[in-house]
C-alpha cells in the first residue's frame, strides 16, 4: 500500500484517480500466472467509461454504445492498434490484448471522447483511489519495480522489496509532470 502525489505545471490538473500502479516481479518466486480477463469500457454520453482501465496481458475489453448514437472506436497504438468500425446503440465490440503498454483509444466520429487501456504483465495491479491511495494484496515475497503512471503526469519506478511481513522501499510515489 502507499500513496501517489503530483508535481504539476500551472494550469494542469490530473486526476489522481487515474492513476495506475503495478509491481513488476525482478526476483520472486511463487509469482502468480497472469490470468486475463473481461473489462469493460462504456460509450455514454459522447464519454468513454472508465476513461483510464488497466488490464493483464490477454484480456479482452468489451466497448459496448449506450448512447443514441453510432461510434467508431480505434486506436493506432501499435501493436495494440485496432479500428471497431461503425455500431450503433445496444452493440458491444471486443478486443482482445495481447501485448503489453499504454493503448490510447479515440472515437473516429467524436474527437473529444477518449480512454486509455493499460496493459500489464503482472497480476500485481491497481488504480489510485480519488486520495491518492493504493493497495496491492496477496503479493508474494521478492523483489519488485514498483511503477506508477498517469496520462498526464507521466510515471515514477522505484524499486522494493517485499518480505513476509514488511516492504522495504518508497511507496509514495510522486509523479512529476513538470517536464
Amino acid at each position: 500500500a502507499g500513496s501517489v502525489t503530483f508535481l504539476t505545471k500551472r494550469g494542469q490538473k490530473p486526476r489522481i484517480e487515474d492513476s495506475v500502479i503495478w509491481l513488476q516481479p525482478v526476483k520472486a518466486t511463487g509469482v502468480p500466472k497472469v490470468v486475463p480477463g473481461t473489462y469493460t469500457v462504456a460509450s455514454r454520453s459522447k464519454a468513454l467509461l472508465p476513461h483510464i482501465v488497466v488490464v493483464p496481458l490477454g484480456s479482452t475489453v468489451s466497448f459496448p454504445n449506450e448512447d443514441t448514437i453510432t461510434h467508431n472506436l480505434f486506436s493506432v497504438s501499435k501493436p495494440n492498434d485496432f479500428d471497431l468500425g461503425f455500431y450503433k446503440r445496444g452493440t458491444t465490440m471486443t478486443k482482445k490484448f495481447d501485448n503489453a503498454g499504454v493503448v490510447n483509444v479515440y472515437c473516429n466520429v467524436h474527437p473529444d471522447m477518449s480512454a486509455v487501456v493499460h496493459v500489464v504483465t503482472t497480476p500485481y495491479f491497481t488504480k489510485a483511489d480519488a486520495q491518492g491511495a493504493w493497495k496491492i494484496t496477496g503479493v508474494v515475497p521478492g523483489t519488485y519495480r514498483l511503477n506508477a503512471w498517469n496520462e498526464i503526469g507521466g510515471s515514477v519506478i522505484a524499486d522494493i522489496e517485499v518480505s513476509q511481513s514488511i516492504v522495504v522501499g518508497q511507496l509514495k510515489l510522486t509523479i512529476d509532470s513538470r517536464q
